[in-house]
């Protein structure tokens, strides 16, 4: 990891063999200014996954609505998910970073079906541009909801 100081830009590294764990305090070897790294460290455990899920920039409540298009959850936390689709359910008039869609899944094993409101955060081609990929944050989350992702994605 390279890390430089803000105060005279000397630049050193940390040994990958030795990552620190946590934020840590530097002096500088040349101005002897303390400094502050942090750490890049997630608050939410994400889990990698393959869900089936129905969404739209519309209140759905039944994934059979002519308006839901198809997806596949890829990963998901409590916090969001990246869900995959096809370019043909692609509109870029919609598909835009900030639009809020609804997203309807199930978390086995209960199976039920469940409700998320979710901002688009991050949006991106894969595949040749054959593929969507969408970095979801949920909004709104309701206690139900929020506690069936909990249990699902306890280690």
């Amino acid at each position: 990891m390279r890390i430089s100081c803000p105060n005279c830009g000397a630049e050193g590294k940390v040994r990958k063999e030795r990552p620190p764990q946590a934020d840590f305090t530097v002096v500088c070897p040349r101005c002897k200014e303390k400094f502050l790294i942090k750490l890049n460290v997630r608050n939410y455990y994400r889990k990698p996954v393959s869900i089936p899920v129905y969404y739209s920039r519309y209140d759905i409540d039944r994934p059979d609505d002519h308006r839901a298009r198809t997806g596949t959850i890829v990963d998901l936390s409590q916090q969001g998910m990246r869900v995959e689709s096809s370019k043909q359910d692609f509109s870029s008039s919609h598909f835009r970073e900030g639009n809020l869609f609804t997203f309807l899944f199930s978390l086995p094993p209960r199976n039920e079906m469940l409700k998320v409101q979710g901002e688009i955060a991050r949006l991106s081609q894969q595949n040749n541009g054959n593929t969507i990929m969408l970095g979801i944050k949920f909004s709104n989350i309701d206690h139900f909801t929020n506690k069936q992702l909990g249990f699902f994605l306890w280690p």
